[in-house]
């Protein structure tokens, strides 16, 4: 089941006056990839000298049920829909899954968690407990299913056996001193250049720079986001007031979101316990795809219960806390409240400069503002100022509420279903461009630094698939910009009009 389901532990923000800091979390898994399948399903036919159209109607069922599957799609964000249940009351909403079973599986290695399963003070979180109502409807009366699994347990195999093959390949190439084909080693190195750099990326910084160079760009750093934060207070004034103490709620977590920087103090200083944390696993050379699986995934929660058993409370940067090492992104937070910026994050060019030459401070607001206007997104509302879940929720007051109404009801694309993503999208353009026009800039120089400005997000708002709703935003300042009087049907868009993107 494992195929179906993703298994996490996250610091318990469910109820802040638990004792435990931890809770574990159960969501569906998205997007099941067919070509997997139609690489299986090219070895199939050749071997059998059929034409791709001809292959087995077991494999025509599997892709149908594939299909079916990713046709399932969920919020696992919406914090509103999660529940937390003990077994036994998972078992009477799905009694078709082994809850129990499961559990003990997961925990087989920790004596003291297998205790407390059966126990109702056990507790685990759903999310989108919608999705196993579905694949139970799915899984039962849909006639694919048993050739999926098959296909699954084929394809799995066959794809980590080859793996195994190509990085025991690569191992042997090394080992004696050359490779045989120096064209592929190029490709070879910078492969593995970009899946592991980012990882280290921080490590290396650290390492390597005085401690002087990293602070001075964590000052500057603070400086700015300080900058955003005081637009952000300032834009949820501006927002409809159907309910002044959502207001001021808000506002207070604005003032409250957490920070941090660089690495994990966890991973700096524990290099042994990551060394002893590597005798739980139990693989060797014969292991199957499968049963390596499970072992990694008790292995990673191991690691993770390793820290948050540590702590006698779920300490608000807890999903900052990196298990491999670090990353190069800047990132928010809403369980937790937290922003995470990474010491390779703070070596980037948009930390250098002054405002006057270099525009490239506007993508740094951009990329602080798409972050903690989550914050205030209707999801963002569901969460308390320390980052626990609030449980009474409050009557939807989304100070952003009006512009992914008119967003959602505009924009020109059929089935749009992240429509949150693009609000905070544009909500960080909006903060970036406020913060742009308060800068002391000369008249004459004026379009000069708006061009330069725009520029600088091209790269990042140009690939983003939501252009056409980027583009409203930008339209109302950008007079070189060809006016589209019709981005949306009504008229609100213009810049005389009281529309609640422009407030």
């Amino acid at each position: 089941m494992d195929t179906f389901f993703r298994f996490n532990v996250l610091p318990n923000f469910h109820k802040s006056h638990d004792s435990q800091s931890f809770t574990f979390y159960l969501e569906p898994m998205t997007e099941y990839d067919t070509n997997d399948y139609l690489e299986f399903l090219l070895k199939e036919t050749s071997m059998k000298n059929l034409p791709p159209n001809q292959s087995s109607e077991s494999f025509q069922n599997t892709l149908n049920f594939v299909s079916k599957l990713n046709e399932l799609k969920y919020d696992v964000e919406d914090s509103t829909q999660w529940l937390q249940l003990s077994i036994s009351e998972a078992r009477e909403k799905w009694a078709w899954f082994d809850f129990e079973e499961y559990f003990q599986n997961l925990f087989k290695d920790f004596p003291e968690l297998l205790k407390q399963i059966s126990k109702p003070s056990f507790k685990f979180v759903v999310k989108a407990p919608k999705y196993l109502h579905d694949l139970q409807k799915l899984v039962y009366r849909d006639t694919d299913f048993g050739d999926f699994l098959g296909y699954l347990i084929l394809t799995k195999n066959l794809q980590f056996m080859g793996k195994r093959e190509e990085y025991e390949s690569r191992i042997r190439m090394f080992r004696i001193g050359h490779l045989t084909r120096p064209e592929s080693s190029t490709q070879i190195c910078m492969n593995d250049i970009r899946t592991y750099l980012p990882l280290i990326a921080s490590r290396i910084y650290e390492e390597n720079l005085s401690s002087y160079e990293i602070k001075e760009r964590e000052d500057n750093f603070i400086d700015e986001f300080e900058k955003v934060i005081s637009e952000l207070k300032a834009m949820i004034n501006r927002a409809p007031k159907s309910d002044i103490t959502i207001t001021n709620q808000l506002k207070k977590k604005i003032d409250h979101i957490g920070l941090s920087f660089g690495s994990s103090e966890w991973v700096k200083n524990n290099s042994k316990r990551f060394e002893n944390a590597h005798k739980w696993l139990k693989i060797d050379e014969n292991s199957n795809y499968f049963d390596i699986q499970k072992e990694l995934q008790r292995f990673t929660i191991h690691e993770k219960l390793g820290l948050l058993s540590n702590s006698h409370e779920a300490l608000r940067s807890s999903p900052f806390e990196p298990f491999s090492s670090s990353n190069t992104e800047l990132g928010y937070s809403r369980l937790g409240n937290w922003m995470h910026v990474p010491t390779a994050f703070l070596m980037s060019p948009v930390l250098c400069g002054s405002n006057e030459k270099n525009c490239s401070k506007s993508l740094l607001y951009w990329l602080i503002g798409r972050q903690i206007s989550k914050a205030i997104d209707s999801k963002g509302i569901n969460w308390n100022f320390d980052g626990t879940i609030i449980d009474q929720l409050h009557a939807k007051s989304d100070p952003l509420g009006a512009t992914k109404i008119c967003l959602s009801s505009h924009i020109k694309r059929e089935n749009f279903a992240d429509i949150e993503h693009v609000v905070n999208e544009a909500i960080g353009i909006e903060l970036a461009l406020k913060i742009f026009a308060q800068q002391k800039i000369s008249s004459e120089n004026i379009k000069l630094h708006k061009e330069g400005f725009f520029k600088s997000l091209q790269p990042f708002y140009c690939s983003n698939e939501h252009l056409g709703s980027v583009m409203v935003l930008l339209e109302k300042y950008m007079d070189f910009l060809m006016k589209r009087e019709n981005t949306f049907d009504c008229s609100f868009h213009q810049i005389n009009m009281n529309c609640p993107l422009w407030m």
